[in-house]
């Protein structure tokens, strides 16, 4: 699965806003990010917050640098992530977890979805993309794959929902049905702001 860590974000920011316009803040113990921009036209800070999970090692420090690394995507940074390939590495499994894996190449669509990957190991060898080689006589050998799932929104996204909706449940639910979705907690992230932005729009219709 293809990811970035916080040093990224926090590079990107002060490469394209500059490090004295951007601020972050965390709340409930780490568990909400808020990431503020200054706009200069409007003389103001913008605000965007989301909700981080914990790692399995240092939750704490886990939990903040996943709900900083969320904020940052509903500012756009790694949103093209989302659109990563099924990536599978062929070989030895044991050998394979051993090596470390980089992006040499990436190239994006109009729609700034991924349509180019190329991914090296350590050794420099191309691990992707690569064909599989099929042996009906050989013993198989033992594969690790890199599936790549869309993360859906957490409990707290979904209240947020409801919160924008100002309780109507029957906004949220018409626009559950508008997407295919039973339940909130099926709303992918990659829509889920453009799902708030809709209910939102109706809401204020009203």
């Amino acid at each position: 699965m293809l990811y970035k860590d916080s040093r990224v974000d926090m590079n990107l920011l002060d490469e394209v806003v500059g490090a004295q316009n951007w601020k972050r803040m965390h709340l409930r113990d780490n568990a909400n990010c808020i990431v503020s921009i200054w706009d200069e036209e409007k003389k103001q800070w913008v605000d965007k917050e989301d909700t981080g999970t914990e790692s399995n090692t240092e939750k704490e420090k886990g939990l903040a640098s996943d709900s900083f690394k969320r904020a940052c995507v509903n500012w756009g940074i790694g949103r093209e992530l989302y659109t990563a390939p099924q990536i599978t590495l062929w070989g030895d499994g044991k050998e394979l977890s051993k090596r470390k894996y980089t992006v040499k190449e990436i190239d994006y669509n109009e729609k700034r979805e991924i349509s180019k990957l190329v991914i090296v190991d350590n050794l420099g060898n191309i691990v992707y993309p690569t064909a599989q080689k099929s042996n009906s006589t050989a013993p198989q050998k033992t594969t690790t794959t890199a599936k790549t799932v869309e993360k859906t929104i957490s409990e707290a996204q979904a209240k947020r929902l409801f919160a924008i909706a100002g309780g109507n449940e029957e906004v949220v639910r018409n626009n559950l049905q508008k997407y295919g979705y039973q339940r909130t907690q099926e709303i992918k992230m990659s829509e889920y702001n453009k799902f708030c932005e809709e209910i939102e729009a109706k809401i204020n219709t009203f």
